[in-house]
């Protein structure tokens, strides 16, 4: 079964009808009776989650609830685990109510029918470390989401943090605050229920780029069961050097000490009917992992103490003894080799760092002198140039005169050409109104020409319509007598 995961904070889908997990279901697995224990816990103390409409009443009613809790558990725990009731004090955190919510869509199209029913299912009944999730199933996808405060469990310690936004698929990082121990913890469940299953994301690296990755759910189980087997190595490694450490008196000789420390084996049991060959391929894994626990405590302890140490050798060496007493009084203050080493180790940087400063030193003596002779070259070609400026600039102020000589010149000759330029334009003008005028003159005599013929006109039209009258009687008056004389 392949499931395809998209993380991000896009949650412009989430409705508050998809709530599933409240801060109430959330801290179910903590409980340590009975589901129908638990009811009457929760009734007794009125520990109710009330419907909302929205999701900011949804975040503010969990922090409410936690709010409730953890004064609850101050004075009575119930069946609880014990844990509980520190991990919910903790200080510095802001409140849940303004956490901001993740998005994780997982897509089912790789999978069968039996496979998404399967899943489903899975899905419905998981129990997420978030305090507050949302729900929605489709038909071949899933869609989760969780506000990003929740608890988790680390080296027998329980704490409350918010999830950062990252790919964090594997449930064995060294600290759970700074990775998504909300997703791991998903992942780790699936798992469980699904063995066979196969987790894909892509994810933007710091170039940019898109990666794509595939992670099994055996490689989720097998790195959770490693965390586990090394969580127990450094308990019992812890036990180991804690016992060691009553057995060692201050009033024994520091070779004493260094040699029953050093001697100190790894404590194994394995019963007699056990083959010798099973026995050796069952436990060195273990007795290594226990080994290098022991030894990882040791070097973390020279480590905090290795500059106290070395404080102290300065102190040591500035009193006037020789570095080779200093070093044995160091080793016998704190009675550990790898302390010494390490404080020796810092002297040893100091030393180093005394021989780089003197070859540095002489280096930039060296480069002192390079760079006053360079400067006097410098200075020299500077000099040189302040001359050539200098030339240049007298240069440049006779060349400045006579532009301005020249200016002054050309400006009198445009000004001289413009005077006479205007001088022929208004003469020109002159001529043009006094033709002007003339015409104008004529034009008025041809109107008044215009108008008398245009009189004249009107009385020979008049006449003439006179004459056609007096030609058309005069044709009447011919028909008749042409007529009357026909008879």
């Amino acid at each position: 079964m392949t499931l395809h995961l998209t993380l991000d904070s896009n949650t412009e889908f989430l409705r508050a009808i998809d709530l599933w997990q409240t801060p109430i279901s959330a801290l179910l697995p903590f409980w340590e009776g009975e589901q129908a224990e638990f009811a009457e816990f929760c009734k007794t103390h009125r520990l109710y989650w009330h419907n909302v409409a929205t999701i900011d009443e949804a975040k503010h009613q969990a922090a409410d609830v936690i709010e409730q809790m953890n004064a609850l558990f101050k004075r009575e725990i119930g069946r609880f685990d014990f844990r509980l009731a520190t991990a919910l004090n903790t200080r510095g955190l802001s409140s849940i109510a303004d956490v901001e919510i993740a998005h994780l869509h997982i897509s089912l199209h790789d999978c069968s029918e039996q496979d998404i029913a399967h899943f489903k299912q899975v899905f419905s009944e998981l129990s997420t470390r978030s305090f507050l999730d949302f729900r929605s199933l489709h038909a071949q996808s899933v869609e989760l989401y969780y506000s990003r405060r929740g608890y988790y469990e680390h080296e027998n310690r329980l704490a409350i943090h918010t999830a950062k936004q990252a790919y964090s698929l594997k449930d064995n990082f060294k600290n759970p605050k700074d990775n998504n121990f909300i997703l791991s913890g998903i992942c780790l469940e699936l798992a469980h229920q699904i063995p066979h299953l196969s987790l894909r994301y892509t994810y933007t690296n710091g170039m940019g780029g898109k990666v794509d990755c595939e992670l099994s759910g055996e490689d989720i189980l097998q790195a959770s069961e490693q965390k586990k087997q090394q969580i127990i190595a450094r308990a019992d490694a812890k036990a180991e050097l804690q016992k060691e450490a009553q057995k060692t008196r201050v009033s024994l000789p520091p070779e004493s000490i260094e040699e029953r420390l050093q001697k100190a084996p790894t404590q194994i049991r394995f019963a007699p009917n056990d083959a010798i060959a099973d026995f050796f391929e069952r436990n060195f894994e273990a007795y290594k992992r226990k080994e290098e626990e022991k030894c990882t405590l040791r070097l973390e302890k020279a480590k905090e103490q290795a500059m106290s140490a070395y404080d102290y050798l300065h102190t040591q060496l500035e009193s006037g003894i020789t570095i080779k007493e200093a070093l044995e009084l160091v080793k016998q203050k704190y009675r550990d080799d790898d302390t010494t080493n390490l404080a020796s180790l810092l002297l040893t940087k100091d030393l180093l760092n005394l021989a780089h400063k003197d070859t540095e030193i002489l280096a930039l003596k060296e480069q002192c002198a390079q760079n006053e002779q360079t400067l006097d070259e410098y200075q020299k070609t500077i000099a040189k140039r302040e001359e050539t400026i200098g030339s240049l600039r007298a240069t440049i102020s006779e060349k400045v005169n006579e532009y301005n000589l020249y200016k002054e010149k050309a400006e009198q000759l445009l000004q001289q050409s413009l005077d006479e330029l205007a001088e022929r334009l208004q003469k020109d003008i002159d001529k043009l109104a006094a033709l002007l005028t003339q015409k104008e003159n004529e034009l008025d005599e041809q109107s008044t020409l215009i108008d008398r013929l245009n009189i004249e006109n009107r009385f020979l039209k008049e006449r003439c319509e006179e004459l056609k009258e007096k030609n058309e009687k005069l044709e009447q008056r011919i028909d008749a007598l042409i007529l009357k004389q026909n008879k």
